[in-house]
């Protein structure tokens, strides 16, 4: 089952630049739209630490739990 989710954000000073930490097999993150996509390869229950850093180098970061049963 293919899942896509947008990172949002809220100030900094384009262009942006996303991470994503503990993401599972299947699964990217598109470093200049924030989308995280693709199809895991599992049925998974993960905590994901997602950043995103501004022209100025200026950062934040939040950790989320993703979810995807079939």
């Amino acid at each position: 089952m293919p899942y896509e989710r947008w990172v949002t954000t809220d100030g900094g000073k384009p262009p942006l630049f996303f991470e994503a930490i503990n993401l599972r097999a299947g699964l990217t993150i598109d470093s200049s739209s924030g989308l995280v996509s693709g199809i895991p390869t599992e049925n998974i229950r993960v905590y994901v630490t997602l950043k995103v850093t501004d022209i100025n180098n200026t950062h934040d970061e939040i950790t989320k739990r993703i979810t995807i049963l079939e």
